[in-house]
């Protein structure tokens, strides 16, 4: 839904890797379907995406990523605002109508995780777990 929104505005699209590092991770553990928008953390972008989005290949897609200049003031208020929109628009469509959305798998029994609690806070962000 997200391809389409964006390809509809003209702004291009690229995967990400969506493989349950984040707060959507219990609900995909437990069949619940997920999907959403990634603007890029600690990762580099490429040339082909600082070519589509700005910036500067082979650099952080966020420089302040969970470090102290990560504020308000360093905000990309046109990619918020953008995403903003997107996920109105989520909101707009599914709220009259969950057709495209794949219905959840039942499971008798929820998955029992290999990671303490406090292995899977930090993992949330994609930090390091140290158990000192």
């Amino acid at each position: 839904m997200f391809e389409h929104y964006f390809k509809e505005l003209g702004i291009p699209t690229a995967p990400a890797k969506f493989g349950g590092r984040s707060d959507y991770g219990p609900f995909m553990d437990i069949g619940v379907p997920c999907g959403g928008i990634f603007t890029g953390a600690e990762g580099n972008k490429t040339k082909q995406e600082a070519a589509w989005w700005g910036g500067r290949a082979g650099q952080a897609y966020d420089p302040n990523y969970h470090k102290a200049g990560d504020i308000i003031t360093n905000l990309n208020v046109g990619a918020w605002v953008r995403n903003t929109k997107a996920f109105a628009h989520a909101i707009a469509t599914y709220s009259n109508s969950l057709e495209g959305i794949p219905r959840p798998v039942k499971r008798s029994v929820l998955p029992k995780r290999q990671h303490s609690h406090a292995q899977r806070r930090c993992s949330a962000c994609n930090h390091e777990y140290s158990s000192m």
